[in-house]
């Protein structure tokens, strides 16, 4: 049979993961952070709490993510979540103050819209418009987001 000795309920797996990554020292790198908010996602801890606070869940999880680490931003633009976007971490990671205009390593360092825009990810471009994305952000080479866009058709 299979050994139960470690197993627990999923959501306190998380719980228990998010807490790991909060308490490390140090500073978390872009991978570590996607993971932090991946677990707090799923640990729900703060559910039902919104009704006796008065402060909604989501911003309570934003506030952790954005006392944990600073790489918010840079989390926002790694390779991971351009080319293999989560919008519910990156939902979050905008939430605990994530800039929405940051340049990435990528086509010429274009703002994070501009890349999204290009892959045609449509649901992150919204989500980055939603929370004040600018258009007219360019990358190095003069290339708007439209412009990535209709480029890659």
């Amino acid at each position: 049979g299979e050994n139960t000795a470690f197993l627990c309920e999923p959501r306190n797996g998380h719980a228990l993961l998010a807490f790991m990554f909060s308490r490390q020292e140090g500073k978390l790198n872009r991978q570590q952070t996607m993971e932090l908010g991946h677990h707090i996602l799923k640990a729900h801890i703060f559910k039902g709490l919104s009704k006796k606070t008065g402060i909604s869940s989501s911003h309570l999880q934003a506030l952790w993510i954005g006392y944990s680490t600073e790489g918010l931003s840079a989390a926002l633009a790694s390779l991971r979540n351009l080319y293999t976007p989560n919008v519910k971490v990156s939902r979050l990671l905008i939430l605990g103050g994530a800039n929405v205009n940051y340049r990435t390593e990528v086509l010429n360092n274009a703002p994070i819209l501009c890349v999204q825009s290009h892959l045609g990810h449509e649901e992150v471009v919204t989500l980055l418009l939603e929370f004040g994305a600018c258009l007219e952000g360019t990358s190095e080479n003069g290339m708007t987001a439209l412009c990535y866009a209709a480029a890659a058709g």
